[in-house]
């Protein structure tokens, strides 16, 4: 019996390990200049940006296929050119606080040729 409850318990896990796309590790030829960005304290109602670098040090092309925020406020931006052996590109992001109260962390789903990456913005948002 304590056998047929622990295989269905790890082939539960199993298969939820497999039916859900993971965000990838890095590959060791896809470096990022970092994977999170933490405005700080900011006030409600500005707009702010910043930018992740990708560098591609693999031996084969890096595609960005599609970049999706995790909610209409995170505004990314990209170039669609496939990204050389050896070449850097920037991904821009930016973030409207209006109507934002309180710790705000965001996540960015970039899609590539090489695995699922995400990238995070965080701000704290004050009252005016």
């Amino acid at each position: 019996m304590y056998a047929k409850i622990l295989f269905t318990a790890i082939s539960g896990i199993l298969f939820s390990a497999m039916s859900n796309p993971a965000v990838t590790a890095v590959p060791a030829g896809i470096q990022w200049n970092k994977t999170v960005h933490d405005f700080g304290t900011l006030r409600q109602g500005a707009k702010v940006s910043t930018t992740f670098t990708c560098y591609n040090k693999s031996d084969s092309v890096l595609i960005f296929e599609n970049v999706q925020a995790s909610c209409g406020c995170v505004i990314p931006g990209w170039s669609k050119a496939p990204l050389k052996p050896g070449d850097s590109s920037v991904l821009q992001v930016g973030f409207d606080t209006e109507g934002k109260i309180r710790r705000h962390a965001k996540t960015i789903a970039v899609y590539t040729s090489q695995g699922l990456f995400e990238l995070t913005v965080k701000a704290n948002i004050v009252k005016p």
